[in-house]
């Protein structure tokens, strides 16, 4: 009797580890088919990161889900929309409130030494 629990609890295990590794295998396969060349992105980036797109636009990223948004003057707009853009994305420590955020501060604080370049694709 005491063989065939320990034989049933090992074949239970077997199955939940099966189960949960096809399960990270699913998510991973959506994030990919997803995000494409920027799959590197989703895994680095967090929320609050300075993006600069085409040294003409910037904004900081909001994380929702498994989706990664792009906050530009209060409006939210999907980092896909950005898939063919060069994009640059800093982990930045600001320090003072922005009362209008542009490019010219998104430069200054690019440049601080405290801030680290976490993606470029280009």
């Amino acid at each position: 009797m005491r063989k065939i629990h320990i034989i049933l609890i090992s074949i239970i295990v077997f199955v939940i580890g099966i189960f949960s590794f096809l399960y990270f295998c699913f998510i991973s396969m959506e994030i990919e088919d997803k995000y494409g060349e920027f799959e590197n992105l989703y895994y680095e980036v967090s929320d609050g990161d300075l993006i600069i797109i085409d040294q003409v636009e910037c904004g900081f990223i909001k994380r929702y889900d498994r989706d990664i948004f792009v906050e530009q003057e209060d409006c939210l707009k999907n980092i896909l929309t950005f898939s063919k853009n060069k994009v640059e994305v800093y982990d930045v420590k600001i320090n003072q409130t922005y009362i209008k955020f542009d490019l010219k501060e998104a430069t200054t604080l690019k440049n601080q030494s405290s801030t680290k370049l976490i993606y470029k694709n280009f």
